[in-house]
């Protein structure tokens, strides 16, 4: 389990450090402010929401590969194996975290699950020498005729350098059994989605603990298995409203097996997809 877990975040703090270095333009305007809250005003984008193509992606010299590699190193070795299963064994004992279940039990269901990423939040927070804040974003999901308020735990580090843009890092921490309707029984989601969800804590910990050049938004979603729920409502609230410039996203969904519906093993290989019209497949492929 912790080579597989070393092989994977190697992959996923690389594609981090490679979003982050992808800023091409110089800009005199400020660098995008990220907020909680809807109404606030930000800095107009930079880069938008287009990510450059393989062919207008800048030459790294020797030297600054070098300096690459060794910061992916640095990082790769902060990544603490303990920690993941911590987390995914705390996400599976709610039970349950369908989208329709309780979102008042402090130790079963979405909602307990909800406070449990929050509070992971919260203590990265107090950690952190960087600028890392987090807040709900609350929505009103609607699946099997239940209308409930649901909620996105989003957190960010407000980046340092001009025009270098926002890199999204996400993941769902619903979960659901066979039967989608079922909202009350067993559906630990231990691998979709508790090992996203790991995932992204972890490296939330990890990046909050320098500063960023690129602003770095981790949102975990709610309600993704009903329709990708909470992502829409991500991108529709808080997204386009504020004009948050875009550069690229990193979706972490089931990433925890590397066991084959054959029964073959293979802890060496990571999936990736990106659509072929995907803006941001450069970052993919």
């Amino acid at each position: 389990m912790k080579r597989m877990t070393k092989a994977l975040f190697s992959f996923f703090v690389f594609m981090s450090l490679l979003a982050l270095a992808c800023n091409l333009n110089s800009s005199t305007s400020a660098p995008p402010t990220l907020v909680p809250n809807v109404p606030a005003i930000t800095p107009r984008p930079t880069l938008g929401y287009a990510t450059p193509s393989n062919e207008e992606l800048p030459q790294v010299t020797p030297g600054a590969q070098a300096r690459i590699e060794a910061e992916l190193y640095n990082l790769l070795e902060q990544v603490d194996a303990d920690r993941l299963i911590m987390h995914i064994d705390a996400l599976q004992g709610f039970y349950t975290r369908h989208t329709n279940s309780s979102l008042t039990d402090p130790s079963r269901g979405v909602g307990a699950a909800y406070s449990y990423i929050m509070g992971q939040f919260e203590t990265i927070r107090a950690q952190a020498p960087t600028n890392f804040t987090s807040f709900p974003q609350e929505f009103t999901s609607e699946y099997n005729g239940i209308r409930a308020i649901n909620r996105n735990a989003i957190a960010y580090i407000q980046g340092t350098e001009e025009g270098a843009g926002v890199i999204v890092i996400g993941a769902h921490y619903d979960s659901r059994t066979w039967d989608l309707n079922d909202a009350t029984g067993f559906a630990p989601g231990a691998d979709d989605n508790g090992s996203g969800v790991a995932a992204v804590i972890e490296l939330a910990r990890i990046l909050s603990q320098r500063p960023q050049r690129t602003s770095i938004v981790f949102a975990l979603f709610c309600a993704e298995e009903v329709g990708r729920q909470g992502s829409r409502t991500f991108v529709r609230d808080y997204l386009q409203p504020l004009n948050i410039p875009v550069v690229g996203m990193i979706n972490l969904d089931t990433i925890g097996s590397y066991d084959a519906p054959d029964g073959s093993v293979n802890d060496f290989d990571i999936r990736l997809f990106s659509d072929d019209d995907n803006t941001n497949q450069s970052l993919a492929r």
